[in-house]
């Protein structure tokens, strides 16, 4: 029989992260199909510090002000609140499955489409909304593996987030003063997102804890440009002018390979993935007015994550061209439509003692300038964001975990110091500029997260 996965991605990957139980509050057999429940809930309060100095850094994490810097907030963190319905039966020799997830935050309002990272607002009368970030069939056998058609998370960097600590925290808080339906976490400081994406893929049967993983996918928008102010991840801190290459011919390609080892005292899995789209540029760039401007963005990733004598390692890699940074496709361009080369990773540790288990890690993400511009020429773009995280946990029960972090994240620009554009008439003349820089911001959390 194919096991059909009950849990989401990633309360599943949570659930092995905090060793919490995962059996389900609710299984039931109704006529031939065998429906089951699960999900979580987390709550986190937050003090975070922002820079008030407000230097200019398009596609920075860091949240800035140029007022007041200090804020509380009391809000989900990187993983939102999770409700995850499945269902699955045995059909003329086929394992079939349905699977919905629900995930709705804790604030008022504020979802963006995506990554759902933006800002909320903390006005009365305010509700939540929720995000149905789910919605997909299985079929297969044990013999042919699975296939999966519908929405869920993508393939590239799926590791990554799901062996990320910080999905049991806050990490990175970009909008403390207004919060959204989640954190970053470690989004954009170690890793791209994998994002929910509709998708049609197969996975392949384990064989010796080998597994392969590969499908299309919806294409997304390829969005750069250059010059500009900063933005927030929910409008994907798009620098001044917006080159988009929003033609898609052809789908979206991710795979995945996995190996899920153990040797003697030493285990854990060890993956490798990629993924590849080309798109076309919707404007005159080749002088010509017509849609022909191809563009083929690529990355591939790898990492290793293990148990060693009690510690819990991982290590992440990723590098690619033309994919951005924070967000799939976000800044990987210019304003011209030449690729950026994007790079970056993280290295995390983990321990339990009883019912205490610090842990820690540290990740950087870098984008460069493309060939066809320079810093002096986009000196506001973002170079690097990175974070260092300290997290503790206690288990107070085998289904409650109570959670104290504390982050610090810093954006720095591509020409520290330099002035760059923030607004322009419609002649293209610059109105108005601003200095660019480095910003820092450190975050403290308190809060819980149940699993049921």
């Amino acid at each position: 029989m194919v096991k059909h996965k009950k849990l989401s991605m990633a309360v599943a990957g949570a659930f092995a992260l905090c060793g919490a139980s995962a059996a389900h509050a609710f299984n039931v057999k109704a006529g031939d199909w065998d429906l089951s429940m699960s999900g979580e809930v987390n709550a986190f309060y937050s003090y975070t510090h922002c820079d008030n100095n407000a230097n200019l850094i398009a596609g920075g994490v860091t949240c800035t002000t140029s007022n007041e810097n200090q804020f509380s907030s009391i809000e989900s963190g990187l993983l939102p609140s999770a409700l995850v319905f499945s269902a699955k039966t045995t059909q003329e020799g086929f394992d079939i499955g349905v699977t919905f997830g629900f995930y709705p935050g804790i604030n008022n309002g504020g979802q963006v489409s995506g990554a759902n990272i933006g800002t909320g607002n903390n006005s009365a009368l305010g509700s939540t909304g929720i995000d149905m970030r789910q919605n997909f069939l299985t079929f297969g056998d044990k013999e042919m593996g699975t296939i999966k058609m519908g929405r869920d998370l993508g393939i590239f960097g799926s590791d990554a987030i799901l062996s990320d600590m910080t999905l049991l925290g806050v990490g990175t808080n970009q909008s403390p003063s207004a919060p959204g339906n989640t954190t970053l976490g470690r989004i954009g400081v170690g890793y791209i997102y994998a994002d929910w994406i509709p998708q049609i893929i197969y996975i392949s049967p384990s064989s010796e804890g080998f597994q392969v993983s590969a499908g299309i996918f919806q294409p997304l928008d390829m969005i750069g440009g250059s010059g500009g102010a900063p933005g927030t991840v929910g409008t994907a801190g798009f620098a001044g002018t917006t080159t988009t290459a929003s033609g898609h011919e052809l789908p979206m390609v991710q795979a995945k390979a996995t190996w899920d080892y153990d040797i003697g005292d030493v285990k854990g899995r060890a993956w490798v993935g990629g993924l590849a789209q080309r798109s076309m540029v919707n404007d005159a760039l080749d002088g010509s007015g017509l849609n022909n401007r191809g563009i083929t963005a690529y990355a591939g990733d790898v990492g290793i994550k293990g148990n060693v004598y009690g510690f819990e390692p991982v290590i992440y890699y990723y590098q690619g061209r033309g994919v951005g940074t924070t967000g799939l496709f976000l800044n990987g361009i210019d304003s011209s439509g030449n690729k950026r080369n994007s790079r970056g990773g993280y290295v995390q540790v983990a321990r339990s003692f009883g019912k205490w288990r610090p842990s820690f890690s540290y990740g950087l993400s870098q984008l460069s300038t493309s060939a066809g511009e320079s810093s002096a020429s986009n000196p506001s773009l973002v170079k690097t964001n990175s974070s260092r995280v300290q997290m503790l946990q206690y288990q107070l029960t085998k289904s409650l975990t109570l959670v104290e972090e504390f982050t610090t994240t810093h954006s720095k620009s591509q020409q520290h110091g330099a002035t760059a554009c923030t607004a322009t008439d419609t002649a293209g003349l610059c109105t108005a500029t601003g200095t660019t820089g480095t910003n820092m911001q450190y975050n403290i959390s308190l809060g819980a997260i149940l699993f049921f």
